[in-house]
């Protein structure tokens, strides 16, 4: 039985423990899973210009398509990384996915709130809800050093369609960064309209702040694939420093 298959089986029994990390699905392709809610729907096609655009810059292969999936189903082992887009109030979802979704946390996966809209607190609910299905002292506020902003390109804040002020919400296991609370839209800012088009300016930087959103998503996917093994090569920051 390879590491995948024994994944699957380990998430349909709960075998997994609490302090698991392994890495789900293959290193070295992706696909975008988004759990399924009305904002994420409209904004499918945004995570695939960031498929595209991951393709151009690294050597991670992105599947075609997003494909939606149920929180609560079996399915969400496949998959390292999930992504919630949302607004508004908490999904109505049952204290049973909830659950499932804390889960699919302790035994390696990670999960991304993307909030659409500026300041209505639907990536901090998410998280908070999550959090209390999961070790205590989980709920942390990221730092400007954490290797999420080197894991590719050198960044200090989360960048999207708006900017935050202020360091974004995690939740932290075993000192591995298992849940993001992003409130600065970054789908928004990878959208374009039928026509082609942006769909959205990005404030108050525009087409730079565009570009910075985009190595944003780069390096979420890059820890979400590898987690924290840069911080560890000593040679990282140079290599950084030539791609910036």
């Amino acid at each position: 039985m390879d590491r995948r298959t024994f994944l699957r089986a380990a998430g349909l029994m709960g075998l997994l423990p609490a302090t698991s990390a392994w890495a789900f699905g293959r290193t070295n392709q992706l696909t975008f899973a988004l759990l399924d809610t009305a904002d994420e729907r409209s904004r499918r096609v945004a995570w695939k210009r960031l498929g595209l655009e991951v393709e151009a810059r690294t050597s991670i292969t992105v599947v075609p398509q997003p494909l939606l999936v149920d929180g609560g189903s079996d399915a969400i082992f496949n998959y390292p990384l999930l992504i919630c887009s949302g607004s508004g109030e908490l999904p109505a979802w049952s204290a049973q996915r909830w659950a499932r979704l804390a889960h699919y946390l302790r035994s390696g996966g990670m999960i991304i709130f993307d909030q659409a809209q500026e300041d209505d607190g639907f990536s901090k609910a998410c998280l908070q809800r999550l959090a209390r299905q999961l070790p205590k002292g989980a709920q942390q506020q990221l730092t400007k050093d954490h290797v999420l902003y080197r894991s590719f390109y050198l960044l200090e804040t989360p960048v999207g369609r708006h900017l935050s002020a202020q360091q974004p919400q995690a939740a932290l296991v075993d000192g591995r960064m298992v849940a993001l609370a992003l409130e600065v839209d970054l789908a928004g800012s990878l959208l374009r309209d039928e026509f082609g088009a942006w769909a959205y300016p990005c404030n108050p930087g525009g087409e730079a702040q565009r570009e910075q959103a985009i190595r944003f998503g780069v390096n979420l996917l890059m820890y979400a694939l590898c987690t924290d093994y840069k911080a560890d090569q000593v040679h990282i920051p140079f290599l950084l420093k030539r791609r910036r």
